[in-house]
Order: C-alpha cells, then sequence, then structure tokens
C-alpha cells in the first residue's frame, strides 16, 4: 500500500474514510480518515480533475512539493500553510495536513455581508504574499520551479481560448445574452491594434522567467477560514515569476465580488497597502500598471472563458466589467 510503503500510515493503523476534499479543480485530493488521525492526500493526473477533457502536465505536483519545502523554513509562511507530510513523487502525489473544517473565500462572489471581516482577511493576505515574495530561492532551486508546462496550459487559458468563438458551452447558460455581446466584444477586441499588442505582452512576460517565487493561482479559492486562522493551499502555479501576478489575480477577484464599488475598492487599498508596507522592508517595489493590466486579463478570462465562477453579477454588471478590463489592458 502506498501510504504505508511511505510511512504515512504506522504498522498499527488503518484507513477507515476517504472523502472528496474541497472543490478539487486540477487534482484529485482526498481526506484520509484513520484510527490514528486524518491527512489530505493530493494526486495530479494527466488531465484537470474538473474538466477530464482538458490535458494537464501530471509532473505539476513536482512544483507544488518544492514550494512546500521552500516555505518551510519561513515560519510566518509556514504558519498559513498547511504542513506537507511527506511527498510521493513516484505516484505523483503529495500528502498534507489536514487543516479541519474550513471554508473558502468564494463567499465573496454571492454575499456582502462580511466586509468588517474581510478587511483584516485582506491584510494577512496581503502580509503573507509580501513575504512569500521575498522568500530566498538558491541556484540550486531554481530548476525546481519552471513549471513550464502548467504554465503553458494557464497562458492558452488566460491569454488565447477566452478570445474565441468555440468555447464548449454558450455563455448564455450562464448569462442570457452574454453570448451575444462576447461574439462582439472578441470581434472589437481582434480589430484593437493596441489591446492586441500589449496582450502579447502580458502573455510573454508571464511565460518569461521572474525574480521571486509566486504562488500562482492566488484566488478566493486558495484562501481557507480554518479554525480561526487563514490557511493558503494549491500552490501547484507557482514557479518564478512577477509579484504583480499574484497582486494582480486578487485585485481581479475583488472586482468580480458582490461588494458595492465603493467597498471593493476600498477592500483592493486595504490588501495592497498591507502588501506594500511589508514588502517596504525588503525595498521592493510594484509596477502598478503592469498589476492594473494582468487584473483585467484576468477579469475578460474569467467572464467570457472556460473557468467560471460562481458570480452573483447581472448581464450589465459583466459587460460593464468586460468594457472596463479592455480599456484598461489597451491604456
Amino acid at each position: 500500500m502506498i501510504l504505508k510503503s511511505y510511512s504515512v500510515l504506522s504498522p498499527h493503523d488503518r484507513v477507515i474514510g476517504a472523502h472528496r476534499a474541497g472543490a478539487g479543480n486540477m487534482n484529485l485530493t482526498l481526506r484520509i480518515e484513520t484510527t490514528q488521525g486524518n491527512f489530505i492526500f493530493k494526486q495530479s493526473r494527466p488531465w484537470v480533475q474538473k474538466y477530464p477533457m482538458i490535458a494537464a502536465p501530471v509532473e505539476r505536483v513536482f512544483a507544488e512539493i518544492a514550494f512546500y519545502k521552500a516555505v518551510r523554513s519561513s515560519p510566518k509562511i509556514a504558519e498559513n500553510m498547511p504542513r506537507l507530510v511527506t511527498a510521493i513523487p513516484d505516484h505523483f502525489a503529495l500528502v498534507l495536513e489536514d487543516v479541519g473544517e474550513s471554508q473558502d473565500f468564494c463567499f465573496i462572489y454571492n454575499f456582502s455581508d462580511q466586509i468588517d471581516a474581510l478587511e483584516q482577511d485582506l491584510q494577512i493576505l496581503g502580509q503573507w504574499l509580501a513575504r512569500l515574495h521575498h522568500v530566498p530561492i538558491s541556484v540550486e532551486q531554481r530548476s525546481n520551479f519552471q513549471n513550464f508546462n502548467l504554465r503553458q496550459l494557464n497562458h492558452e487559458h488566460i491569454f488565447e481560448i477566452p478570445y474565441q468563438n468555440d468555447l464548449p458551452f454558450s455563455l448564455n447558460a450562464i448569462t442570457p445574452g452574454l453570448e451575444e455581446f462576447a461574439v462582439d466584444l472578441r470581434l472589437r477586441m481582434k480589430e484593437n491594434s493596441r489591446f492586441n499588442l500589449e496582450r502579447r505582452r502580458l502573455a510573454a512576460l508571464y511565460l518569461s522567467e521572474g525574480s521571486c517565487l509566486i504562488h500562482g493561482d492566488f484566488y478566493p479559492g486558495s484562501w481557507l477560514r480554518s479554525n480561526g486562522s487563514i490557511k493558503i493551499i494549491d500552490p501547484e502555479f507557482s514557479y518564478l515569476g512577477n509579484p504583480e501576478f499574484d497582486l494582480a489575480i486578487v485585485i481581479a477577484h475583488l472586482n468580480l465580488s458582490d461588494f458595492s464599488m465603493q467597498n471593493c475598492a476600498r477592500l483592493r487599498e486595504i490588501f495592497l497597502q498591507a502588501y506594500q508596507q511589508e514588502a517596504t522592508h525588503n525595498h521592493s517595489k510594484i509596477a502598478i500598471d503592469l498589476v492594473e493590466q494582468w487584473s483585467a486579463i484576468e477579469v475578460i478570462r474569467r467572464l467570457i472563458g472556460v473557468a467560471q465562477l460562481p458570480l452573483n453579477l447581472s448581464l450589465e454588471n459583466r459587460t460593464t466589467l468586460l468594457e472596463h478590463a479592455v480599456a484598461a489592458v489597451a491604456q
């Protein structure tokens, strides 16, 4: 048995249950219950767990394993992540600490009554991200964070697929009228030379190697509330990149939330201030224009691409966000 051969289970321990843990968009993720406690078993397959028709590089788990190993010597980062129990590279799997009952932050898409708690959460998230971006990566470690094949897949879903009219579903199934608007918008984007120039530049920058370790998928589904603390999960998209990408994802998802425009602007400011105050200790600066452009790209792909979210937005809300996003990219 795999778990016993890697000493996850002691000779006297036995499995009494296995259940799906979380949404498991990319990987098989199970909560394993044993006679001596619980843990999370996570395994990558040659496809996307949520969309089995989409092929995905099975070796993506190696970047996630390298991430956990890189941050465990930084207590202020590691304390907000589950502990890596063991890696099982022969089976493209890892075992993580079970942080217990938890809720991810996707509630921001549908409920706007938790803003006071979210202000403090975003301060913690901003500080954590700034610390992550300054984790030292040695020359020997750099090869562990190429993660190019998964980045290539993500690149297609961020920078290519949303601009095509042959999605595997109709956007009208999500919001009536969105498909027709998307067809027209794609045509206008195709004819917008400035937009296409910037989109290609941002795509090339995403695929290039940057200076710091980034999470790569720092959106509300990767943040958990568990036992009064915040836990960050799912760093399989991590690589050595530009810190602005992680920041942009947060800003984009706040823009896609159910909060009012005024509250959304306040939350963005709280998050960015927390990040910048922590980053100042390391004498680093961010390019806010790049954050805004990448954020706009993320809004476009989440509204008219494959990776849809449970958003509480009307057709008018969606079209307004899309028009503003196109303008922001082409700034």
